[in-house]
């Protein structure tokens, strides 16, 4: 996070995409929201006011610093000068869910798995060039990731749950479709 790392090469760049549209969405929410197809995104309106949401608190909130960027010719220029440094943090944060939900499946799954093999196994995704860089530069892909794994662990619990208790199991059931209708909507391809 520190050095801005980007080993996936678009990071950086939707990152400062999804900037422009932050400020647009901060300086009027509803004008934006409202006319987000003027805006010439195909990303998620969904993504865009979350990340404007979780924003607001910490406008001003500029206590981290982070590498400065030497930029050649074929770099994109950081437009945001460290106003979504502090976002990024807290995203990076709730990015880092996604491999504890994914031991909890697989604990479920892998009932008579080791506990450790499974935790090693969970931590997989962190060598993943694509949901590091997402991370830091707060991407849609890991939240949409996060979501539908948490969907999936509702649906493994739904399951295991006998019909008994019937408030249980249809709050795992609002759960489950709760949570993947928000990864849909944070990456529409997620629909299908």
């Amino acid at each position: 996070f520190f050095q801005n790392e980007d080993l996936a090469g678009g990071a950086m760049q939707d990152f400062n995409f999804y900037v422009g549209i932050l400020n647009n969405f901060r300086d009027d929410f509803l004008y934006s929201f409202l006319n987000y197809k003027q805006l010439g995104s195909d990303h998620s309106p969904f993504f865009v006011s979350l990340l404007t949401l979780i924003n607001i608190p910490f406008v001003d909130f500029n206590i981290i610093n982070t590498k400065e960027l030497e930029l050649d010719s074929g770099s994109v220029l950081l437009e945001y000068e460290n106003n979504y440094t502090f976002l990024r943090f807290i995203f990076l944060h709730v990015c880092l869910l996604t491999p504890v939900i994914f031991y909890k499946c697989l604990k479920i799954i892998y009932k008579d798995t080791k506990n450790i093999t499974l935790f090693f196994l969970s931590l997989l995704i962190l060598f993943s060039p694509h949901f590091r860089a997402y991370s830091i530069w707060a991407g849609e892909t890991n939240l949409a990731l996060l979501f539908l794994l948490i969907s999936i662990y509702f649906y493994l619990r739904l399951v295991e749950e006998t019909y008994k208790n019937k408030k249980k199991y249809f709050l795992l059931i609002f759960l489950n479709i709760f949570f993947m209708a928000m990864a849909a909507h944070a990456r529409p391809i997620y629909c299908l």
